[in-house]
């Protein structure tokens, strides 16, 4: 039984329902909705394996409670304080996006559960959510703008940034473009960086381009080699693409077309997203967002839970839907087949002949 994992406490809690439920279609075989709700509550059943549901209000009469318990891979139902075993995972299918969903969190309950899962590890998934964490990690290796990480409480103390106008001020753990501004004086900086700190404790500030365009590049992991698609070019209204640009207008979508690119802008994204594949260990599909002017490419961020999982990149590949599924649980299996090899004992006879106070200081 595979597990879709959908929806959290994140601001991109509805981007992720679609997501989930998208992914839900597409998936074959023997297969259960879990969504986790706003406060922190999980449910699965009928209701929330249909759009309806959530439209209506979410009728808890068409769904019921479950939880996951450590050191073990089965789903049980709740009722009152008694669980109830419900099903056994054999794999999560990881749809959610952002905090406690796509920052690691929901991955450690997987590995304490022993439930293989298809998205970044533990440690991947954490940085991947970090965009300062990533750029200081790849400063060096992959091209990059020049960036400035600004702290909350720094601000509070009157730290601003030394970058010159324009600036975008971004939340260092945040996605779908929430909290995202442009700031082209030192008010609207004020401004942007309140804005920002209101979803996180922490801004990533970076100049602002003009005369840019943006492309997007999607890889996995499959056999041992890291496979990459081709690009994607997203239509944006403003100086920046916003939430409304991606899931309203439908100039996102409309903008996915040919990406237009020439071979060796083509050749040169491909390269650089394979290469973050593997320097930040990640695994499970990704996307990765570029910034190009003048031919020059700067890495933007990574994605490691991309919206609709990227499938609509590797249709094109001549991969559809459900076998890309298919390739990401059953990579997720291996996985976690191939940990489960490491050894976790080490022989010694520490608790019977040491005391409490034998612990090396």
């Amino acid at each position: 039984m595979i597990g879709v994992f959908f929806g959290g406490v994140s601001c991109e809690h509805e981007v992720s329902v679609l997501t989930g439920l998208t992914m839900f279609g597409f998936l074959e075989g023997q297969k259960r909705a879990v969504y986790l709700d706003r406060e922190g509550r999980w449910w699965s059943g009928k209701g929330p394996q249909s759009l309806e549901w959530f439209r209506a209000g979410r009728p808890e009469r068409a769904a019921e409670e479950v939880v996951l318990l450590p050191g073990s891979p089965t789903l049980y139902r709740k009722k009152g304080s008694r669980l109830k075993p419900l099903c056994e995972l054999s794999c999560a299918l990881v749809c959610c996006h952002g905090r406690q969903g796509e920052d690691g969190c929901l991955q450690g309950l997987f590995e304490l559960c022993g439930i293989p899962y298809t998205s970044a590890g533990v440690a991947a998934s954490a940085v991947g959510m970090d965009k300062a964490l990533t750029k200081q990690l790849l400063a060096g290796r992959i091209p990059q703008l020049p960036f400035e990480v600004l702290e909350k409480e720094a601000f509070r103390q009157g730290k601003l940034p030394a970058n010159r106008f324009p600036l975008i001020v971004k939340p260092a753990r945040g996605g779908s473009s929430v909290g995202v501004g442009v700031a082209k004086d030192e008010a609207g900086l004020m401004s942007a960086l309140t804005e920002a700190f209101r979803y996180d404790e922490k801004a990533v500030i970076e100049p602002c381009l003009t005369d840019f365009e943006e492309y997007n590049c999607s890889a996995f992991a499959c056999g041992g080699k890291v496979m990459v698609s081709g690009l994607e070019r997203p239509l944006r209204s403003r100086e920046i693409l916003t939430y409304a640009d991606k899931y309203q207008k439908g100039n996102y979508k409309a903008g996915k077309g040919g990406a237009g690119a020439d071979p060796g802008l083509t050749r040169k994204i491909r390269e650089i997203t394979a290469e973050v594949y593997r320097l930040l260990e990640l695994s499970g599909v990704v996307r990765a967002d570029f910034l190009v002017r003048g031919g020059e490419v700067c890495f933007n961020e990574v994605n490691t839970v991309p919206g609709s999982l990227a499938f609509y990149f590797w249709e094109k590949e001549g991969i559809p839907p459900n076998k890309l599924l298919s390739l990401l649980t059953g990579e997720a299996r291996e996985r976690a087949a191939e940990k489960k090899e490491l050894c976790s004992r080490f022989p010694t006879d520490i608790l019977r002949t040491a005391g409490l106070n034998s612990c090396k200081k």
